[in-house]
C-alpha cells in the first residue's frame, strides 16, 4: 500500500518568512514550504496537499493549482519561455482531452482554435493559404512541378468552394465542413483515386500551416480514404520472358532471374544482401511489411530452384561488396524510385514493350496505367507456381501475400514442404 501523508500542520521556521507544511508520510517528517507569509493560505496548501495525495482534488482545485503555478513562474527571461514551452505542448493534448468529453468535441475544438488565433494574431486566409504552403518550413517534403500543378488545382478547387461556402480561414473548417466538401467533390463525379487526392493534399496544407494558422485540429484526418479499384499487373508471356532475356545485361538478368523465380517485389530484390541467401533459402522481410509491429511474422522464406541456384553462382564469382546490386542500391538509397524507373526504360526503349494503358476514371477523365513492370514477375512467378500445381496456402507464404481465411487453415508451412513444392514449377529462363 502506497505512503499516504498524515498529521499535516503548518508551522513557521527561522530565518524564513514563509509558513510550511510539516507532514509525516510512512513514519518519517516531510517540510515543505507553502511560499506564503500567510498562514490561511498555508493551511489550503496544505489541505490540497493532503487531497492531492488522496485523489480527492477537484478539477477546479486542480486548475487553480495550475494557474497559481504559471503566476508563480521565475522572472528570468530564459527559464520561463522554457517552461512555457513544454507546457504548451502538454496543454494542447489537455484541450483536446478535455473536448473528446464533450457532446460534440470537434466543435469544441474548433473554437478553441478560433479563440487562440484571434489572441496570437495567427490566422490564415484561405486566399493566402496556397502562397503560405509553398514557403511553409513545417512541409515535409518539395514536389516536382508536375505534382505541385496537381497539387494547385486541388487547391483551387477547394479555394473556390471556400468562397461560395462562408470558409475565409483556415481554421473555419471544421469537422462538417471538411466533410460538406468531400461530399461536393465526390458530387462532381471525380475517381476514388482524385476524392483521395484531395484528403490527403489537404490534410498535408493543416499539417504543414497548423503553428502559423493555429490549426489545433486537422479535420481532413477523420475523412475516409475510398477504396481504388486498381488495375493490377499483367505476367510476361514466355516470348516477352526470351526478349527480355536476350536485351538484358548480366546484372539485369540477375535480377530478372531472381524477380521470375522468387516473386520477390523490386524494392527487395534491390537491397538483397549475400547473406539473405543460405543454405539454398533466400530469407528477407518484405519492404512494404517491414515496419509493422510483428515482423518475424512477415519474413518470408523461398527455396532456390536449381536454374537459379546456377545464375546465383555465376554472377558471384565477379559480385562484390555485401549486396547482389550494389550500384543499384546505391541508387534506391538516393531515390526509391530509381529502380523502377530504370526497368520501365528497359522494357519500353530496350524491348520495346509498351507498358501502359489508358484508363477512364470517375469524371471521364483519362489516367494512364501501368500494366507491366518488374512487378509482372511476380505475377508470372504466381501464376506459374499455380498451373504446377503448388497449394495456394504454400503459394501465399513464399510471396507474403495473406487471405485471411486461408492463412487461418494453414498456420504453419514447413521448408520441407515448400522445397518439395518449389520442385514442381514449371518455369525458365532458357
Amino acid at each position: 500500500m502506497a505512503n499516504r501523508v498524515k498529521r499535516a500542520n503548518v508551522v513557521k521556521r527561522a530565518n524564513s518568512p514563509y509558513w510550511y507544511g510539516r507532514f509525516m508520510v510512512g513514519g518519517k517528517a516531510c517540510w515543505v514550504s507553502t511560499k506564503t507569509e500567510v498562514k490561511k493560505d498555508a493551511d489550503a496548501f496544505v489541505k490540497r496537499k493532503i487531497a492531492a495525495d488522496r485523489k480527492t482534488l477537484s478539477l477546479d482545485e486542480c486548475w487553480s493549482d495550475l494557474t497559481r503555478a504559471i503566476d508563480t513562474l521565475p522572472k528570468d527571461a530564459t527559464t520561463t519561455t522554457e517552461t512555457a514551452g513544454q507546457f504548451l505542448s502538454k496543454a494542447e493534448k489537455l484541450i483536446i482531452k478535455l473536448a473528446g468529453m464533450m457532446p460534440k468535441p470537434d466543435e469544441v475544438l474548433n473554437d478553441a482554435a478560433k479563440r487562440i488565433a484571434s489572441a496570437k494574431g495567427l490566422k490564415i486566409n484561405v486566399a493566402d493559404a496556397w502562397k503560405a504552403w509553398q514557403v511553409a518550413p513545417d512541409k515535409k517534403r518539395h514536389p516536382s512541378k508536375n505534382t505541385e500543378a496537381s497539387y494547385k488545382g486541388i487547391w483551387k478547387r477547394f479555394e473556390t468552394w471556400a468562397a461560395l461556402n462562408g470558409v475565409t480561414y483556415l481554421h473555419d473548417v471544421d469537422d462538417a465542413k471538411s466533410l460538406e466538401y468531400m461530399r461536393y467533390v465526390e458530387g462532381v463525379g471525380v475517381s476514388n483515386r482524385t476524392l483521395n487526392g484531395h484528403k490527403v493534399f489537404l490534410g498535408s496544407v493543416w499539417n504543414a500551416l497548423k503553428t502559423e494558422g493555429s490549426l489545433i485540429d486537422n479535420p481532413w484526418r477523420k475523412r475516409v480514404t475510398k477504396e481504388l479499384a486498381t488495375e493490377g499487373r499483367e505476367s510476361f508471356t514466355k516470348a516477352e520472358l526470351d526478349v527480355m532475356w536476350e536485351k538484358a545485361s548480366p546484372t539485369m538478368r540477375v535480377m530478372i532471374a531472381v524477380g521470375l523465380f522468387t516473386g520477390l517485389r523490386l524494392s527487395d530484390v534491390v537491397t538483397m544482401r549475400w547473406v539473405n541467401i543460405k543454405n539454398g533459402v533466400i530469407t528477407v522481410i518484405p519492404h512494404k511489411t517491414a515496419k509493422t509491429k510483428q515482423k518475424s511474422d512477415k519474413k518470408v522464406e523461398i527455396p532456390v530452384i536449381p536454374e537459379l541456384a546456377r545464375y546465383l553462382a555465376d554472377y558471384r564469382m565477379t559480385s562484390k561488396g555485401e549486396y547482389l546490386f550494389p550500384d543499384e542500391m546505391a541508387a534506391f538509397k538516393h531515390d526509391r524510385t530509381s529502380a523502377s524507373q530504370k526497368f520501365q526504360a528497359f522494357l519500353e526503349d530496350d524491348c520495346k514493350f509498351t507498358t501502359t494503358r489508358d484508363k477512364t476514371e470517375g469524371d471521364n477523365r483519362k489516367r494512364r496505367s501501368v500494366v507491366k513492370g518488374f512487378h509482372s514477375l511476380r505475377y508470372s512467378f504466381v501464376t506459374a507456381a499455380a498451373a504446377s500445381g503448388i497449394p495456394q496456402h504454400v503459394i501465399q507464404k513464399m510471396v507474403g501475400h495473406g487471405s485471411p481465411a486461408i492463412t487461418e487453415h494453414y498456420t504453419e508451412v514447413s521448408p520441407d514442404s515448400k522445397k518439395l513444392e518449389m520442385g514442381k514449377l514449371n518455369l525458365t529462363l532458357e
